[in-house]
């Protein structure tokens, strides 16, 4: 004989498991995205500092080949500077070979006395 308020056996999952689990979910997805989007960033910069030291360290040795004349290989090589990374500017002293580029954060590394904000350098001393 049947009782007037039988329970049906669950099948399935309530309104509130599903809505936990989505929340979960969604905050994995979220995280994983912003590692992502944090190793896509470290990589261009190190892309923008490993192209730095190459162009530091040709300037370099057109500086060793030409000791004299190196000045007429400034141009081309800023114009390189300016095409390979953001806002590139090499400058060439008596004692040191400077890049610098915009970088988007603070560095903690210094070329020189004055730094513009957000930028990144590298910089060689030259033998002298």
């Amino acid at each position: 004989m049947k009782t007037k308020h039988q329970h049906k056996i669950q099948a399935g999952f309530s309104l509130i498991e599903v809505l936990v689990a989505m929340a979960l979910l969604s905050m994995v997805v979220l995280g994983v995205g912003k590692q992502m989007l944090n190793a896509l960033s470290n990589s261009q910069g190190s892309l923008n500092q490993t192209i730095a030291v190459e162009q530091l360290d040709g300037m370099a040795n057109i500086i060793l080949q030409f000791p004299v004349q190196y000045q007429m290989f400034l141009s081309d090589w800023n114009i390189d500077n300016q095409c390979l990374l953001p806002e590139g500017n090499g400058e060439v002293n008596a004692s040191t070979i400077t890049v610098t580029w915009r970088s988007g954060i603070s560095q903690f590394w210094r070329c020189g006395v004055k730094r513009k904000e957000n930028y990144s350098c590298l910089e060689l001393s030259l033998p002298v």
